[in-house]
C-alpha cells in the first residue's frame, strides 16, 4: 500500500466530519448533495456501526499478525495459537 495507506484514516476523518456537520446542519437545510449523501449513511447510523466493524477488523488482522510470529513470542504452556478469546479468559 505504501503512501497510499495515509488516505484510509483521511477518508475517514472526512467521513466522520461530514456526519458531524450534517447533523448540525439537518434542521437549518442542507444543499440537496449533502442531504442525499447524508441520506445515503443512513443518516449517521452506517458510520457507527461502520466504526465498529472496522475495530473487530483490525483485531483480527493484528491476531492474525500475532500468529505469524508465533514462535518468538512467549506462550503460555498450553497456549498453541495466539488467539483474543483466551486471552480475556485469562484477563478476567
Amino acid at each position: 500500500m505504501g503512501k497510499k495507506a495515509y488516505l484510509i484514516p483521511l477518508f475517514f476523518f472526512v467521513w466522520a466530519t461530514f456526519d458531524h456537520g450534517a447533523w448540525n446542519a439537518h434542521s437549518f437545510g442542507m444543499p440537496a448533495m449533502a442531504s442525499f449523501f447524508y441520506a445515503l449513511s443512513f443518516y449517521g447510523y452506517l458510520l457507527k456501526w461502520f466504526f465498529v466493524l472496522l475495530i473487530v477488523l483490525a483485531i483480527l488482522l493484528d491476531y492474525r499478525t500475532l500468529n505469524r510470529v508465533r514462535d518468538q513470542l512467549p506462550l503460555l504452556p498450553s497456549e498453541k495459537v495466539v488467539e483474543p478469546v483466551s486471552d480475556w479468559i485469562m484477563i478476567l
